[in-house]
C-alpha cells in the first residue's frame, strides 16, 4: 500500500467518528446497533483512464446515537476487465469522538488503529456493500471485528463503557469468525508448515476449533470449550490410528490435536504407535509435537 493512500487514510479529509452520549441529543440514549453502516464512496478518477482511481469509503454506526467506532479504507481501484475485482484497502479505526474531531483535535496515538484488508468487488458502487460485509461491531463488548482476508478476521477492543475520558484502541487479536457477544472461534491447521508428517492434502491436515472469549480486551482461549469442541474429531483420529498404526499421518493428526489440547495421553499414545511401527522417524515426531503450545494461537494460519 502506497504512502499516498496511508497519508489519505489520516490526513485531509479528517475522520468520520462515532457519536458519543452527549451528541445523541436530549432524552435520547444510545443504541446497542451491532452494525456498521458505509457512506458512498468518494473517488478521485485521474485524467488518464489507463491510471488506478484513489477511494475512500467511511464507515460508522448506524445512526447518530450509536457509540461506535468509525473505520476509513482507502486503496487504489482499476475497475476494468470483468469483474470481480481484486480490492486491496489500507484501514483506519478512530475511537475519536465526533465532537472531538468538529473541535479539530487530533485522535491520540493510542486511538488510532490500521490494517489491510484483501477483498473484491464488482463495481466501485459495491464497494461500501463490501467493506460493510467484513466488519462487525460487539456493542456489548465494544469489539469492533474486521475481517483482512477470507476467513481471518482481526479484532479491536474499544471500551467506551469503563473509559473515563475518550477510549483507547486495544488489539484483541486473530480469530476465524467475528467477535459476537464476546466470542469468536478460531481454526489452528497443523498442518505441512508445522510437520512434515502432516498430510499434505487440505482435508486430511488436521485441524483444531479454539473456542476464544474475551478478557480486559483480548481473545483468550477457553480451555474447557475447546476441548469438548474437539473431543469427536480427537477421538476419531484415535480410531484411524488404531486401523492403520503404522501411518504416520494418522499419528500426526492424533499426537497434534491432543498437544493442542493438553491431553499428555494421548500424545504419549501416537508416539508409541510410531515407536512401535517408525522407531527410526520417533525423535523427529516429538520434537514436531513439542513444537505445539498448548492452547496457542501462535499456530494460527
Amino acid at each position: 500500500m502506497s504512502k499516498k493512500i496511508i497519508a489519505m487514510l489520516i490526513g485531509a479529509m479528517g475522520f468520520q467518528a462515532a457519536a458519543v452520549l452527549a451528541d445523541a441529543g436530549p432524552g435520547k440514549a444510545p443504541t446497542t446497533d451491532t452494525t456498521m453502516r458505509c457512506d458512498a464512496p468518494v473517488l478521485n478518477v485521474p485524467a488518464d483512464t489507463s491510471k488506478p482511481a484513489l477511494y475512500v469509503v467511511d464507515c460508522h454506526g448506524a445512526d447518530a446515537t450509536s457509540i461506535a467506532p468509525s473505520i476509513r479504507f482507502a486503496g487504489e481501484a482499476l475497475i476494468k476487465g470483468t469483474p470481480p475485482y481484486l480490492i486491496n484497502a489500507a484501514y483506519t479505526i478512530s475511537s475519536q469522538s465526533e465532537h472531538a474531531t468538529k473541535l479539530g483535535q487530533l485522535p491520540r496515538a493510542d486511538q488510532v488503529a490500521t490494517g489491510v484488508l484483501k477483498s473484491s468487488a464488482v463495481s466501485s458502487a459495491a464497494l461500501p456493500a463490501q467493506f460493510a460485509h467484513q466488519i462487525e461491531w460487539d456493542a456489548p463488548t465494544g469489539t469492533l471485528s474486521v475481517e483482512e482476508s477470507a476467513g481471518v478476521w482481526r479484532a479491536y477492543n474499544v471500551n467506551y463503557a469503563d473509559a473515563v475520558d475518550e477510549p483507547g484502541i486495544v488489539e484483541s487479536g486473530l480469530a476465524s469468525t467475528p467477535v459476537i457477544n464476546g466470542r469468536a472461534s478460531s481454526k489452528v491447521v497443523l498442518g505441512p508448515k508445522v510437520s512434515r508428517f502432516a498430510g499434505k492434502a487440505v482435508l486430511t491436515q488436521p485441524v483444531v476449533k479454539a473456542e476464544l472469549r474475551l478478557r480486559d480486551g483480548k481473545l483468550e482461549v477457553q480451555m474447557g470449550e475447546t476441548r469438548v469442541a474437539n473431543q469427536d474429531a480427537v477421538q476419531g483420529a484415535l480410531l484411524a490410528l488404531d486401523r492403520k498404526p503404522a501411518d504416520m499421518t494418522r499419528a500426526w493428526a492424533l499426537a497434534s490435536r491432543a498437544q493442542y489440547l493438553g491431553l499428555d495421553d494421548e500424545v504419549h499414545y501416537a508416539e508409541r504407535k510410531v515407536a512401535e511401527h517408525n522407531p527410526q522417524l520417533l525423535e523427529e515426531f516429538q520434537q514436531n509435537v513439542a513444537r505445539i503450545k498448548p492452547y496457542s494461537q501462535a499456530n494460527q494460519q
